[in-house]
């Protein structure tokens, strides 16, 4: 298959990580896959299972460390970082827990960039939904500075999900950073990340690719078969959420609480929120994909509960 096709061009010469910023539907197929086996080991180009147990979440960029010892993992979803050696393949540390932040808050929102310094003790990450990137101690997580704020201008972002490092012949070492809502990239200095330059597209382009997107979608939303079949009238609560409450490990309060709502054979339901309010975890919660921490989700007998994602040509 297409893993196999790339993992057979990169060869067993020498140990390999894969970092890319690759297009959405690979990303969410492939990076997974690369993220858990793609790890080539010198001696006998065997295939080494790089954390397998670890079961990531959402595993959406990767970085490896100049050494080539360590490889970072982002868990947007879970709002943290994996550290993994790339020798044993077991879990070093985790780092991040989730939190609104500015500035240098040791808290991230859907982390979606990766980039390690020359000397792998710091991490550069894009915090997307915080707005902002920051430089991380790799070792224990903590942040060492931090820039940004939503909006437009110079000093901030709008939803940067991309980061890389490099040394420019014209400006020196420099932190690019891909600040998708503006259709710009971004060079900050890296030691404090303070503001260099940005260089703008037309919006033109911005408005080129907002077609693409709607066009993507269009075609996505055609590529869909679906089958329904009535099963027959059901009375009374299909689903009924009671005093439910959940909040991530780690993180320092409840990202909900006291949730009451049912749901029977009438309802229609949309929710409405800002990027990381919940919505998504309500529904896996729903579901039974996650557990609240407080009080409790009751299905009635025979239903069956199925998700169609927005995603869904990525699922």
């Amino acid at each position: 298959d297409e893993i196999s096709v790339v993992l057979a061009h990169l060869g067993a010469a020498h140990d390999v990580a894969v970092a890319a910023a690759l297009s959405h539907t690979w990303r969410s197929v492939a990076l997974p896959r690369l993220a858990s086996e793609g790890v080539l080991r010198p001696a006998d180009g065997a295939i080494q299972i790089l954390a397998r147990s670890l079961k990531a979440k959402d595993p959406t960029f990767v970085a490896c460390s100049p050494a080539a010892s360590l490889v970072a993992i982002a868990e947007s979803s879970q709002h943290r970082i994996v550290i993994c050696s790339l020798v044993t393949g077991e879990v070093v540390r985790t780092l991040g827990k989730f939190g609104w932040a500015s500035g240098a808050a040791d808290s991230l929102n859907y982390p979606k960039g990766l980039a390690f310094d020359p000397s792998g003790e710091h991490l550069f990450v894009a915090d997307r939904s915080n707005h902002r990137v920051i430089k991380m101690n790799a070792a224990t997580g903590a942040v060492v500075a931090g820039v940004g704020s939503r909006g437009y201008g110079d000093g901030c972002f709008k939803y940067p999900q991309g980061v890389a490092f490099a040394d420019t012949a014209a400006h020196g070492p420099l932190v690019f950073v891909c600040d998708y809502g503006n259709d710009r990239i971004v060079a900050l200095e890296p030691t404090a990340l303070e503001w260099r330059f940005g260089v703008l597209h037309t919006r033109l382009t911005g408005l080129a690719r907002e077609l693409d997107e709607q066009a993507a979608s269009l075609t996505e939303d055609a590529e869909l078969p679906l089958s329904l079949k009535a099963g027959g009238e059901v009375s009374g609560f299909l689903v009924q959420v009671k005093g439910v409450s959940f909040g991530y490990p780690g993180s320092a309060a409840p990202l909900f609480s006291g949730v009451e709502m049912g749901i029977d054979a009438r309802s229609r339901i949309v929710l409405l929120g800002e990027n990381g309010n919940g919505k998504t975890t309500l529904v896996k919660l729903l579901l039974g994909d996650l557990a609240p921490t407080a009080g409790e989700v009751v299905s009635a007998g025979g239903v069956r509960i199925a998700l169609v994602n927005q995603h869904h040509a990525d699922q």
